[in-house]
C-alpha cells in the first residue's frame, strides 16, 4: 500500500523543523546549549517553581539529557538543586543571582520577540492557531499510537 505525503504535510512538518531551529539557532548564538535554555525559560517564567521532572515533560527532553544540563549548570554556579519536602525524591530547581543574570540576559528578549511576534496576528488568528495546533497533535498522537501497538 502506497501512501501519497501530499506537500501540505510535508510543509507542516518543515515548518515544525524551521520553529525548533529557531530556538537552537538563538541558543547557539548566545552560547548555551539547547537545553540550557529551555531550563532557563522554564525556571525563569515559573519563577523558580519547577523540576527536573515538570521540564521533561512540558518540553519533550530526555530526562539523562536534562540531567546531564542541570548537573553542569550546577557545577557552573547557575543554580542549585534543592529537596522538596512532599517528595524528597524531586529536587527544585532554583537560579542562583549569575543564574538569574543569565536567564534575564537571554530568556526576557526572547519572550518579548515571542510576544510581538505572536501579538501581530489578530485575538482570532492566535485562538484558530492554537486549536488547530492543539487538535492536529492530539490527532497524530492517537495515530501514532495505533501503529505502535
Amino acid at each position: 500500500m502506497e501512501i501519497e505525503h501530499t506537500k501540505k504535510l510535508s510543509e507542516c512538518n518543515r515548518i515544525g523543523q524551521e520553529f525548533s531551529n529557531i530556538y537552537r539557532d538563538y541558543a547557539t548564538s548566545q552560547g548555551v546549549a539547547e537545553t540550557v535554555l529551555w531550563i532557563l525559560y522554564s525556571v525563569y517564567l515559573d519563577k523558580g517553581n519547577t523540576t527536573q521532572g515538570a521540564i521533561c515533560e512540558d518540553w519533550c527532553i530526555p530526562a539523562q539529557t536534562v540531567n546531564s544540563s542541570l548537573k553542569k549548570m550546577e557545577r557552573d554556579g547557575f543554580l542549585t538543586l534543592t529537596k522538596i519536602e512532599q517528595n524528597r525524591r524531586r529536587k527544585q530547581i532554583v537560579l542562583t543571582e549569575k543564574g538569574a543574570e543569565l536567564a534575564k540576559k537571554l530568556i526576557l528578549p526572547l519572550v518579548k520577540a515571542e510576544n510581538d511576534a505572536f501579538s501581530a496576528m489578530s485575538d482570532e488568528e492566535q485562538e484558530l492557531l492554537f486549536s488547530l495546533t492543539q487538535k492536529q497533535l492530539k490527532l497524530l498522537k492517537l495515530e501514532v499510537e495505533k501503529i505502535e501497538s
